[in-house]
């Protein structure tokens, strides 16, 4: 266009050249006129050339665009040509493939190149052929696109069903006289069915595992309209259903309006909210401990619009980490009692020693008699506070033997034990198991119970004492950390009495703590009965209500075994006083009760030589010309205990005989010692006719040797 323009230019210049060339020969005057014209319109030409130029660069730059949109087209077509997953051709009415993507190669088994030029009829089976030819036919050019089912033979396989999608495009380059193309899109319908198939098994797999997964899942609204949850946050919420879960709205689970608008201010601020405990109540009531999680959306605008809520049930955890606090705390509680227990025995020892000394010197009409009597009475009621203690603590010695509880009961006269406006009920099974329980003990257990109950029922009541077999199952012992699973023979005394809350539950069987008035005298009956039941391999609970009573229930488990050995060591008290004038070697760690015991052993005529320890008393042992007749020594002491004392000085001095002294006899299994059975022991605090009797007992019969 552009040279046309510059041609036609020439041409007029030339022709108004020769018109000058004219008008100079013929008309001077006029040719200056017409000079300046052709000037002007020469201008005006130039500038017309401008313009034409302008407007072909403004062309070519729109032909480059159009042709780099055009290239970026193509290569977006290559590249979904390429990596489209299903097969993809181009042929020829024939059916002459002309185009195939690399997953028609792979479908047809041949190499891309391979497929160019090839008959798509050779690729299809010889059945499906002929319904393919009519159906090609009646394809038009821009008409609606078919699709069919039919079946593919790769080269070299296995006939397989497909899915065909076909359309027909008119020719790029003479569409009025070319036949059409036809685009050919094919699917693997055996891999497809699969996919579906996997689809839909993985859904089922999701489906399945947010209704059963443990975790209570949710989705709900700000103000707690439950849109959708699962079968677990019914469950964790009391819910009969999932259907009765939806029809519930999510903020009348909370303790309170407060907490509920903490818990979706929380949510507003931080987007969400990470595993926090927190308590919701269940349907019927009841607290719920829960670890929460819950994630919110948000609208444009930043507010909360939705909900997704997941938690986890810690009632259970909660309830045993409770249960092992309490265990601990008893546990902690036990061996201070234990330690107090040996340091009072100690104490006692000097105290009715030396209060039986002298009762033993002074005449019945000495007007002192009647007050050392006193201090006796008082040292006797201290004995027996510690023994409860040291029931407490589980380091008092009791008698196992096989027991059948309902021997036991029938044995005791409860009625005497409540007032005549309580009704009592026993219900005891038959055939019950047979436990391993020291049977004093028990009645002690039932007693403590019974008194416990009639002072709860002051104005009458109902008191029900039920004996029977019973299974813990797994269920149950995971709840209960001191419980392993089987059975057990249960023992339950119920009332009808005020009843107890839950702060006073809590602290239960703690020494000295009582729900009695503080004018009656404190004691330390719950305490003592834990530590029965422990020291037994028991378990106790307590069940009770403000107005509602109260349900005290032990378990003991089921013995099987027979042969129970009587406990080592008991012994009777002689009451003939003895004297003797044989060497006793005296090994104990404290001072009061070392001295006590001297003073005593002196008075009735006995030599004693006294060490503080066990190596002391071996030096004395092999430095002591005479015999050592009798060896009376603390069981625990530090550095060596009495066991091992004794062990050692037996190649020493094998005549001599030996008592063990202890306000704890079980600490010889704590040791993880056996005592032999011809052990003699002599339990702290003794009286006086305890020990001079036992010493000249064994002295003459050789118990203990």
């Amino acid at each position: 266009m552009e040279e046309r323009g510059f041609g036609f230019a020439i041409e007029a210049l030339q022709q108004q050249l020769a018109e000058m060339n004219r008008l100079a020969a013929e008309e001077p005057s006029q040719l200056i006129d017409t000079l300046a014209d052709s000037l002007q319109e020469l201008l005006s030409t130039i500038e017309e050339l401008k313009i034409a130029r302008e407007e072909l660069h403004q062309k070519r730059e729109e032909m480059s665009a159009a042709h780099h949109a055009l290239e970026a087209e193509r290569r977006r077509y290559q590249r979904l040509f390429e990596f489209i997953p299903y097969g993809y051709l181009v042929t020829d009415a024939a059916g002459a493939i002309r185009e195939a993507n690399p997953a028609a190669a792979a479908m047809f088994c041949v190499g891309q190149d391979q497929l160019i030029g090839k008959s798509l009829i050779t690729f299809i089976a010889a059945k499906s052929r002929p319904a393919l030819n009519s159906q090609i036919l009646k394809l038009e050019v821009g008409g609606k696109v078919q699709e069919w089912k039919l079946r593919l033979k790769p080269l070299g396989r296995q006939t397989f069903p497909a899915m065909v999608t076909v359309a027909a495009l008119s020719a790029l380059v003479s569409p009025q006289t070319e036949p059409p193309n036809l685009c050919w899109l094919i699917r693997n319908f055996a891999e497809h069915r699969q996919t579906d198939a996997t689809l839909r098994e993985t859904e089922e797999r999701y489906h399945l595992f947010f209704e059963e997964d443990l975790t209570g899942e949710f989705i709900s609204t700000p103000n707690g309209q439950i849109l959708a949850c699962n079968r677990a946050f019914a469950r964790i919420l009391g819910f009969a259903s999932v259907e009765e879960a939806m029809s519930c709205n999510i903020e009348s689970l909370y303790p309170d309006h407060k907490t509920r608008e903490t818990y979706l201010e929380l949510l507003q601020k931080e987007k969400k909210i990470e595993y926090r405990e927190t308590e919701l109540y269940r349907r019927d009531g009841q607290p719920v401990q829960l670890i929460e999680k819950a994630i919110g959306t948000f609208d444009a605008q930043g507010r909360l619009i939705e909900i997704k809520g997941y938690l986890f049930d810690i009632t259970e955890r909660k309830g045993l980490e409770e249960q092992l606090r309490q265990s601990q705390k008893m546990e902690a509680i036990s061996r201070l009692s234990n330690r107090i227990a040996h340091d009072f025995n100690n104490l006692l020892v000097g105290i009715r020693g030396y209060s039986d000394l002298l009762l033993y010197h002074l005449d019945n009409s000495d007007p002192l008699r009647k007050d050392i009597e006193e201090i006796r009475k008082a040292g006797d009621r201290a004995t027996s506070l510690t023994q409860q203690l040291l029931i407490f603590s589980r380091k008092q010695a009791f008698q196992a033997r096989m027991v059948d509880l309902s021997d036991v009961i029938s044995g005791m006269d409860i009625q005497n034990l409540i007032t005549e406006d309580i009704s009592l009920t026993l219900a005891c099974a038959s055939g019950l198991g047979m436990v391993k329980a020291d049977p004093c003990q028990i009645e002690q257990i039932i007693t403590k119970l019974v008194i416990n109950a009639c002072e709860a029922m002051l104005q009458g009541g109902n008191l029900i004492i039920k004996i029977t077999n019973v299974h813990l199952d797994e269920g149950y012992a995971r709840q209960h950390v001191d419980v392993q699973s089987g059975s057990y023979v249960m023992l339950s005394v119920s009332d009808s009495g005020t009843g107890m809350d839950e702060e006073t539950q809590s602290h239960l069987f703690e020494p000295f703590f009582t729900t009695k008035r503080q004018e009656k005298e404190r004691g330390l009956s719950l305490s003592t009965v834990y530590g029965i039941v422990q020291q037994s391999s028991g378990h106790i609970t307590v069940s009770s209500r403000l107005g509602q009573g109260t349900t005290f229930t032990i378990y003991w488990p089921i013995v099987r075994e027979l042969n129970l050995s009587p406990a080592a060591g008991s012994t009777r008290l002689i009451h003939r006083k003895h004297k003797g004038s044989e060497t006793v070697l005296l090994v104990e760690d404290e001072e009061s009760v070392r001295t006590a015991i001297c003073v005593i052993l002196k008075k009735f005529g006995y030599t004693v030589l006294e060490a503080h320890q066990g190596e002391e008393a071996m030096m004395l042992c092999k430095q002591h010309q005479g015999p050592i007749h009798l060896m009376l020594t603390d069981m625990s002491m530090p550095q060596m205990n009495g066991l091992d004392l004794a062990h050692h000085l037996k190649p020493l001095r094998p005549e001599m005989k030996v008592i063990f002294m202890s306000g704890n006899l079980n600490i010889i299994v704590d040791q993880q010692h056996s005592p032999e059975p011809q052990m003699n022991l002599l339990s702290k605090p003794f009286v006086l006719d305890d020990l001079v009797s036992r010493v000249r007992h064994v002295l003459d019969e050789g118990y203990g040797k």
